[in-house]
């Protein structure tokens, strides 16, 4: 069975679209954006979700060429994502990516 290392990168509050795109990793006890126009800005993790509660798994595939870490995602359960009144949370994008840190 493989290590998930989804737990270690985020959605950052309730109001950012579930997706590629949006998606926060931890730097100390905060959190940044990956491909975001907001790259170089810190945010707090108090109403962060994992991707692992969005059903995903990660796995570190090895380094590129270039130097970066390859992170294969895949979408392998249900969303038990949830809204602060406790509706259901989807995620609204591609079930299977890479991300290249």
């Amino acid at each position: 069975m493989k290590t998930s290392v989804a737990k270690h990168f985020f959605i950052l509050n309730e109001f950012d679209k579930p997706c590629v795109e949006l998606i926060a990793r931890r730097v100390g006890d905060q959190l940044r954006y990956i491909n975001h126009d907001n790259g170089d800005t810190l945010f707090n993790m108090r109403c962060a979700t994992d991707l692992e509660t969005f059903g995903f798994r990660a796995e570190i595939k090895g380094m590129t060429d270039t130097g970066k870490i390859a992170v294969k995602f895949e979408q392998e359960d249900q969303s038990r994502a949830l809204y602060p009144k406790g509706k259901k949370r989807n995620w609204q994008d591609r079930t299977e990516f890479m991300l290249y840190l």
